[in-house]
Formats: C-alpha cells, structure tokens, sequence
C-alpha cells in the first residue's frame, strides 16, 4: 500500500497566510435547549466550523446505574451533533475520560461494562478513540466524560480498508469492482501529492473540481483556478510532508485522516496539525476535494516559532 510522506494539501497548510481567495470563517456556537447554563458557565456546547461538528465534553452525570448513566450520556451527546446537522456516523473522533479505573486491569473490567453501551450507538462505526484515565472529573455524579468531532456528512462515505485486504473480486468480463478501481485512483491521486506533481493531481480532477477548505471557508471551482491558487500557495514553502493514517473509501467519496507538516519561510521551526480530506468522485476522476485542518494548532506554533507568543 503506498505511504505518502508528504503534503496532502499545499493549499490547506498555508492557507492562512498565502491564498487570497480565503473567506472568513463561517463559525457557529449551537445551545440547544437545556444547555444555556454551559454557555453562561463559558463554553460552547456545540462548536460547528465549516462541516466540522465539535461536541465539548458531556459527562455521564445524574442518577441511576452506571449503563443507565453512560447510555443518557451517549443519547445527550447524539442530540447534540444533530443540533449542528451531524449524526453518530459522522463521527470522526471520540475522547473518553474515565474516573474510577486506577490501573489498566481496573480499565478494562470497566470496559466490559462500557462496550456493549457504546456499540448499541456506533454498531459497526469505528471513529478514531482515545480513552483516558483520570482523577477527577468536573461534575460530582460523573465517572466518565466523553468529547467528540465530526464532518457533517462524512459518515456516508465511511468503509475500513485494510493494510494488506483481501483480492477483489471481479466482474464477468474481467473488469475490477467498483471498490478496487476507486481505491486506485486514489493511490494515484496520493503519489500525485507526495510528489507536487500538480499537472499529474489536475489529470486526476474533473474539469468542473471543487477544491474546499471549510476549516477556513475558502471554495474554489474549476480546474484552472485551483491550479493558480495551489501554485500561490507554494511559495516559501518546504519540506513538505504527510503521513495518511486512516483512510475510509465507500460509494463514490473517500475520506482520508492524516498529519501533515511543513517549513515556511520566515517561521523558524517546522509547522505541522492533523486534518481530514474528504473527496467525491465521478467517472474516476476526483470531482470534489475537501480539506478539514487544525488551524488553531497551525497559529499556535507560527506564533511561537516567530517569537510572537
């Protein structure tokens, strides 16, 4: 399986200071009913940037056993994403903090409890997941926490591919599966970006692309002034990198999870934060490309690499 090493988007990482077609950033705080006393303690309990949902903690506070706490806890937090028009497939990343576990046997006996409750909610989804044990939690019922991020839509094109998968199997006349041939075209598109081989990424586009950036609200459309604006985008920028370490390809899209990471001019160490590329594709060719990017963590290292913070 190919391994880029590479940028995924010249685009994306220094959008913030080289592409002037950027648009501000369309950002909304959602409070559903029931949640204002979490705003007027002073964080939003649904953060929507772009198509990207981020859900703050919610713990499994108030009465009952602990399935019956945690299984509210999943329904709060589900009720949550739909308020910013996501779903539980939409669900890219999950963060649990757990209380009562001291050491990692405590952990996992807990999680004999905790699975058969967070499979009734994800089935067969696996978001990425981290879960982290803790001393203390914020809410005096609570013993565990849970955090999550989505891409509104994504959850649509969500399949595993596996490192070292099964043949596909092929049509009567010979023909590959849809699967392997989409799969192959994004080996292809991928080679294209590790190499900055823009002639060989434009060949792979359709003539009508869509090269977004929601993080940042930026969207531009058709081949040629995706190019002038990918080409802008790579002055004073080097040593380029990208490592894909999760990649979902179903029905036409595919959605691919990386760190990237890049020297810029005038920034005296390099700069690097995850993202997520979303692509559509029609007639095997890419007809849209999303790219989803921590651009907090982008400033943060600008600005402290610079000497400005």
């Amino acid at each position: 399986m190919l391994k880029p090493h590479s940028t995924a988007t010249l685009f994306a990482l220094t959008l913030i200071a080289s592409l002037s077609f950027a648009d501000e950033v369309d950002r909304e705080i959602h409070v559903p009913a029931g949640w204002e006393g979490a705003y007027e303690f002073g964080y939003a309990p649904v953060l929507k940037v772009g198509d990207r949902v981020i859900v703050s903690g919610v713990p499994n506070s108030g009465t009952g056993s602990y399935e019956e706490r945690t299984r509210r806890m999943y329904e709060r937090v589900r009720d949550l994403l739909a308020s910013a028009g996501a779903d539980l497939e939409d669900v890219i990343e999950i963060t649990t903090f757990h209380l009562s576990p001291d050491d990692a046997n405590a952990f996992r006996a807990e999680f004999d409890k905790y699975m058969p409750i967070h499979k009734e909610f994800f089935g067969d989804h696996r978001p990425a997941w981290t879960a982290v044990g803790t001393s203390a939690l914020l809410s005096r019922t609570a013993d565990v926490e849970m955090r999550m991020e989505a891409v509104t839509g994504s959850g649509k094109a969500s399949r595993v591919v596996f490192e070292d998968p099964p043949a596909e199997p092929e049509s009567e006349d010979g023909a590959s599966t849809e699967t392997s041939v989409t799969g192959s075209l994004i080996d292809r598109y991928l080679k294209a970006l590790v190499d900055f081989d823009l002639d060989g990424m434009s060949a792979l586009w359709t003539d009508d692309i869509v090269y977004a950036d929601p993080t940042a609200g930026s969207r531009v459309e058709g081949k040629e002034k995706v190019l002038t604006g990918l080409r802008g985008g790579m002055e004073g920028i080097s040593d380029m990198r990208l490592d894909v370490h999760t990649r979902f390809i179903a029905n036409g899209h595919a959605v691919l999870m990386y760190r990237g990471s890049a020297t810029m001019d005038g920034v005296e160490e390099p700069v690097s934060a995850d993202g997520v590329i979303v692509l559509r594709i029609e007639d095997e060719r890419i007809a849209e490309h999303l790219d989803y990017v921590d651009y907090g963590a982008v400033q943060r290292q600008m600005a402290a690499s610079s000497g400005g913070g």
